[in-house]
């Protein structure tokens, strides 16, 4: 086995240092400060700890740090418009095209409730969003809806309502049917 010369150790040495360095670089941009100087303590020569941590909170100081004012505001979101499917406008005309039901999964039966003391039909409230996708059911009335219609609304499927030819989230009524 040949010895390696001085170049090559040093070149070696060199290597390792910046893969501990990028280590370090990584902990400390991802807000974990401590672990980067315990990894820093624990792989860089204790000879030459302090000058490489007093160079790296340096660097930091004057570089990414110096640029940040601190934690971003929170965005405002503007509250989506929720148009009205169930009841017209005062022209007579509704302002929106109601959704299209496309998959609407019901679960099975429970089998401890008896069919005869169930309602024939359950009138549910449901906001659809632009995707078509339900955000929101509540049974309107005095009924209840049990979990398990709850959760299968989750995954219904709608064409969305379209106000001039737009998808747009929207309320609407929809008749289920609770016997099978």
């Amino acid at each position: 086995m040949t010895v390696p010369s001085s170049a090559e150790r040093l070149h070696r040495l060199r290597q390792v240092k910046i893969k501990v360095l990028e280590i370090v670089w990584e902990y400390l941009y991802s807000g974990r400060e401590s672990q980067a100087w315990t990894s820093l303590s624990e792989m860089w020569p204790d000879d030459d700890l302090k000058r490489i941590r007093a160079a790296i909170a340096s660097a930091r100081t004057h570089g990414i740090l110096s640029q940040v004012a601190g934690v971003s505001a929170v965005k405002k979101t503007k509250p989506v418009r929720i148009f009205d499917a169930v009841t017209p406008s005062s022209g007579g005309k509704a302002e929106v095209t109601p959704p299209e039901p496309i998959l609407l999964r019901r679960p099975a039966p429970q089998e401890n409730s008896s069919q005869a003391a169930l309602p024939s039909e359950l009138l549910l409230e449901l906001i659809i969003d632009a995707a078509g996708k339900v955000r929101s059911a509540e049974a309107t009335g005095k009924m209840k809806m049990d979990a398990t219609l709850l959760l299968a609304t989750a995954g219904w499927k709608f064409i969305p309502g379209l106000n001039a030819g737009r998808p747009v989230a929207c309320r609407t009524r929809l008749a289920v049917s609770l016997r099978q």
